[in-house]
């Protein structure tokens, strides 16, 4: 004989189904790459000293003892653009966030209605058994009805959909937090090239100057010694002089011009209109030639990279989102509820005999979809496998930039030590032959020759250093070195806090 269901076995079995909820679908685990190998990098193999941790990137412009960045960081970070812009997508993920963690919950919403209604008399006297007065012509029956409550409906989370589509947001918006990270970090390396690059263009420009004033010095001497008729100097020479001079004063147009392609680029990146850094009146100092700096592992690139950190929280959000599909092949059980009074009159409305109520659960299983939720697995299986080759190669790319970077330095290094030496005697060898020159030792043409030769010593020292300091640019930007070392009093906008492993 069957045991009759009571109301009290079902909101029991309903219970043991809310209690017993799992959560469906893989977990995320990093995949395995290049940079978890464990072996240093193989520019760094010879130079074990510099594998160091990584508390040597905070704020590494400071490296450059220059002013000027600290400054020049402080208004990028109050009104650069594009982090405003960032700021808006960063709010967008919290939102949405939020938005997902309301499924968490039950909604409650208030009720009420009021109503006034009419009726036939005829009808009203065939269903109620309200008598029918003996008048002529059509009579009706009015009464009014109202009506208040509160009424709920929550969406158990039996198989975790809606855990793992909080957990697909809540990764999304690390990812966005960490998007922003790395634009910062590129942001302030574009500033930092922009102002090494001021600094050599004005100095080369200085240069150019002072060589252009030297080169006419020069050619007085020659025309004077023309005019007088000396032995040793011809027409050719005062032309060779001229050329020399016009060489050199050619120089002058094009690096100022340079300048203020280089300014205004720098007036965007502060947020200011163009023109408003002046190069010509700003000093802007040439740095030394950067010094060693230390580097990871690769094994410690993929914590340390804000844009490695974002791609890995993307693919690790769209491993929730294969279990938001399974969890989709499952029944959903939805429960809900409503209490309110309902009266004809306002008098004694909330009487408890005017109390109304009831309790629902809802169970609704898909049987046939057309094929569509399996394929929707196989779809977000797809793009996470296409997010994880993905990071896998931007890793590698990672890897390489780092390389790069320190093969760079070293060659760069040695290079800038032979400039130095070049340009140390080029410059003896241009004033000896000055003295000989006076005395009528040598032709005016290794005169020019020799000056020539020391222009272009100082501004390939000067353009090798510029190189020398781009390089190490790229190598922080490439290592992910922590740059902002206290986050909080940096941040040009308030961002929504959560803890990184919630």
């Amino acid at each position: 004989m069957g045991r009759k269901i009571t109301s009290a076995g079902v909101f029991w079995c309903l219970c043991l189904m809310v209690t017993t909820a799992c959560t469906v679908g893989p977990d995320y685990q990093r995949p395995d790459t290049v940079a978890g190998q464990g072996a240093p990098y193989e520019n760094t193999r010879d130079d074990l000293s510099q594998v160091v941790s990584s508390d040597g990137f905070s704020r590494w412009w400071r490296a450059m003892e220059d002013p000027l960045m600290d400054g020049y960081i402080n208004d990028l970070l109050a009104d650069n653009l594009q982090l405003m812009e960032a700021a808006a997508r960063i709010r967008q993920a919290w939102a949405q966030l939020g938005i997902e963690r309301g499924a968490l919950y039950p909604g409650l919403s208030a009720t009420g209605s009021a109503a006034r209604r009419f009726q036939s008399l005829d009808n009203v006297g065939v269903t109620s058994g309200i008598p029918i007065p003996e008048t002529g012509g059509t009579q009706r029956f009015y009464f009014t009805q109202l009506e208040a409550g509160l009424s709920t409906s929550w969406q158990v989370d039996l198989f975790g959909k809606v855990e793992r589509s909080i957990a697909a947001a809540r990764k999304n918006y690390l990812a966005s937090r960490a998007d922003t990270e790395a634009l910062v970090h590129s942001l302030i390396a574009e500033l930092a090239r922009r102002r090494v690059a001021l600094a050599s263009l004005k100095r080369r420009l200085e240069l150019t100057q002072q060589t252009v004033e030297s080169r006419e010095l020069t050619l007085k001497a020659v025309e004077r010694r023309y005019r007088r008729g000396a032995g040793n100097v011809s027409a050719v020479d005062v032309y060779l002089a001229r050329e020399n001079v016009a060489a050199a004063a050619a120089e002058v147009p094009n690096l100022r011009r340079r300048m203020i392609d280089e300014a205004y680029a720098l007036d965007l990146l502060l947020g200011l209109a163009p023109g408003t850094v002046d190069p010509e009146t700003t000093d802007i100092p040439v740095l030394p030639p950067p010094r060693k700096t230390p580097v990871g592992l690769p094994a410690q690139l993929v914590d340390r990279r804000p844009d490695l950190k974002a791609n890995e929280l993307r693919m690790a959000a769209a491993v929730e989102q294969i279990g938001v599909a399974v969890a989709n092949l499952y029944p959903d059980l939805t429960l809900s509820g409503s209490i309110g009074y309902q009266n004809d009159e306002l008098n004694q409305f909330f009487n408890s005999s005017n109390l109304f109520g009831a309790i629902l659960g809802d169970i609704t299983a898909p049987l046939f979809q057309g094929g569509r939720l399996r394929a929707n697995i196989e779809l977000q299986e797809a793009r996470t496998r296409e997010l994880a080759a993905a990071y896998a190669r931007q890793v590698l790319n990672a890897l390489r930039e780092v390389e790069t970077a320190l093969s760079n330095a070293r060659y760069l290094s040695e290079q800038i030590r032979h400039l130095e030496n070049r340009l140390e005697n080029i410059r003896r060898a241009e004033k000896q032959m000055q003295e000989l020159y006076r005395k009528g030792l040598v032709s005016l043409l290794e005169v020019l020759e020799t000056q020539r030769r020391r222009y272009v010593a100082e501004q390939t020292w000067l353009v090798n250093a510029q190189a020398a300091w781009n390089n190490r640019i790229a190598l922080y930007l490439a290592l992910g070195g922590d740059w902002l070392e206290n986050e909080p009093d940096l941040q040009p906008f308030p961002l929504p806090v959560e803890s990184r492993d919630s």
